[in-house]
């Protein structure tokens, strides 16, 4: 696993992270059962890696996982929105 790495985004985009991360969850009790105040989400990529969100604050995360897992994260976050006119 990599180290931990902090990442602001709006609920919104957490939202479609989330969506857009993981295939499979999986249950986080390990990392619940450490006195933690976040939100954990466990799972499965798509890209078949392993990969644990907290979400502990409003507008921020942390994202832990497998080695490629950042690259992911990127590729996502650079996706297009089909609901946001915007982009």
């Amino acid at each position: 696993m990599l180290k931990m790495e902090k990442h602001a985004a709006t609920k919104k985009e957490i939202s479609c992270i989330v969506a857009h991360l993981f295939q499979s969850l999986e249950l986080p009790c390990k990392e619940c059962s450490e006195d933690t105040e976040a939100i954990v989400i466990k799972g499965e990529t798509y890209n078949g890696k392993k990969a644990t969100m907290y979400i502990k604050e409003e507008g921020v995360f942390y994202l832990e996982g497998d080695k490629e897992i950042e690259e992911e994260l990127q590729a996502i976050r650079g996706g297009r929105c089909i609901y946001d006119r915007n982009r």
